[in-house]
Formats: C-alpha cells, structure tokens, sequence
C-alpha cells in the first residue's frame, strides 16, 4: 500500500511537520517524532499542501518563461551573427574586385578572421542553446507533475510527493546557469583597415 508505514506496516494518518513526512501512529511514539510537531491528517492539512504545490508551479512557470526568454535571444543572436558575417563576406567579395593583389591578400585574411569570429561565437551560442534546452526540458516535467498533483491529487498523494518536488525543484533551481541577456557579435570592416585598403 502506497501509505501504509515502511517501518511498522499501518497507515500512515499523521503528518509530522518537522520532518514533512507522514507517520503511523507507532512513529508519533518513538524517536525522533516523539517531540515533533505532529497533526492528523486533513482537509485543512491538505488545503496547506496544495498552497505549498501551488507556490512551486509558480516558480516553474516563472522559470520556464525566463528560459525561453533567454533561449529566443540566443537563437536570434545566431541568427544576427550569420546575417552580419554574411553581409561582411559580401561586402569583402566586392571590395576584392577593385583592388590590387596587396589588398585582395588583406581581405582574404579579414575573410578567414570574421569565419572564426562567426564559428567561435556560433559554438558558444549553440552550447547555450542545448543547455537551456535541458534545462527547459527538466521544468517542462516539474511542470506536469506538479500541475497534476495540484489539480488531480488527493491529499494523501500531495503531501508524499510534496517535499521531494520541493527539494529538487531547489537542486535544479541553484544549478540552472541563467545566460547573458543577449550576445552582440561584431563582425565587419574596422575602421582602421577601410582605411588601409583605401
């Protein structure tokens, strides 16, 4: 039975609020619920846990808004830094047909620098882009589970899942690496060598 007691095999019809755990009544007698804080379980208990469910779909919902947020940024930054890199190639392929082999040779190299800005940044970006990706993929689940939990479970069932949803809700929370707000490439043409070439 899902709430009967590991320990003493009875049903489990009191909550201890030290521990945030059920117990049968064999545990409210013994170490360590003896001196804890201990009520029977009810509607009114069962109104306090959902609060508590509640308050952790929020979080998640909160999160998950943050981390798309963020992982739209990232992908339109990608976006950005393939268009910039694209028209800096243009503008450089046109620059090389009216100019001597001393400045084809230069825009070659500008060439060869603006790819490794665009593969270094792309890397980065799509590094991002997969981590936030887990990490969306993690709240998508707390997500359902608590949802359903909120909506669908009976008191019994809320308060056995209840602390665990809590405390890894706090474990993915504190490991999340939230990214920058956004990523300004900057690929082109420096001042300094338009004024080289001309």
């Amino acid at each position: 039975d899902l709430f009967k007691c590991s320990k003493h095999k009875e049903n489990c019809k009191l909550y201890c609020h030290t521990c945030e755990e059920m117990i049968c009544h064999i545990c409210r007698s013994i170490q360590p619920h003896h001196s804890h804080e201990v009520s029977y379980i009810d509607d009114k208990l069962g109104e306090s846990n959902k609060t508590t469910l509640t308050q952790c779909l929020s979080s998640v919902r909160t999160q998950r808004k943050a981390i798309r947020s963020a992982l739209q940024e990232v992908q339109d930054s990608k976006a950005s830094l393939q268009q910039q890199s694209e028209n800096a190639l243009e503008e450089i392929a046109g620059t090389k047909e009216h100019l001597v082999a001393l400045v084809t040779a230069r825009c070659d190299g500008l060439a060869a620098e603006i790819r490794e800005v665009e593969e270094k940044g792309r890397r980065e970006l799509e590094r991002r882009e997969r981590e936030l990706k887990v990490s969306l993929k993690k709240l998508d689940a707390f997500h359902c589970l608590s949802e359903d939990m909120s909506l669908n479970g009976t008191t019994e069932e809320q308060l056995s899942v209840t602390k665990k949803i809590v405390s890894r809700m706090s474990s993915l929370s504190s490991s999340i690496s939230m990214p920058r707000a956004s990523i300004q490439p900057s690929v082109g043409l420096k001042s300094c060598d338009r004024e080289e070439v001309e």
